[in-house]
């Protein structure tokens, strides 16, 4: 099966608790997401960032949250857990670490993510001292 994702493809994700589901991040800022059983549309789709989505990722232990990051230098959190449709942001940061290639969550901290660019560094991120993130995932 294949997929049509709208820009050229940056990065892709499985999303871990729902084995069915995969997104793409594109070079234009998009992220869409795909079941894997029906290829006719897409689950859903957004604008995610103002230059590419140049990476996705989902948390390995707190169900439906979605990471992106992008060449705007900036990572958000998307709650894919809720609701049909496009999934609702909860935070975002800017790194100050320049434009974003990497991404990754912490294998036990749902909240705390890794980062890194065009900046030659790496940085991390606690997002537990959001309180958009943390009332969703710390209840």
């Amino acid at each position: 099966a294949t997929f049509a994702a709208g820009g050229r493809v940056e990065q892709v994700a499985w999303d871990p608790f729902v084995a069915t589901t995969l997104v793409a991040g594109d070079e234009t800022g998009g992220v869409v997401a795909f079941d894997v059983r029906a290829a006719a549309a897409p689950l859903w789709s957004l604008r995610a960032h103002g230059a590419a989505a140049s990476a996705v990722c989902f948390s390995e232990t707190a169900a439906g949250l979605l990471a992106t990051a992008s060449a705007d230098a900036s990572v958000k959190l998307w709650d894919c857990g809720g609701a049909p449709g496009p999934p609702a942001p909860v935070a975002a940061r800017d790194l100050a670490v320049g434009e974003l290639f990497a991404l990754a969550f912490d294998a036990v901290d749902p909240l705390v993510l890794v980062a890194a660019g065009a900046g030659g560094s790496v940085a991390l991120w606690d997002a537990a001292g959001d309180g958009g993130a943390a009332a969703a995932w710390l209840a």
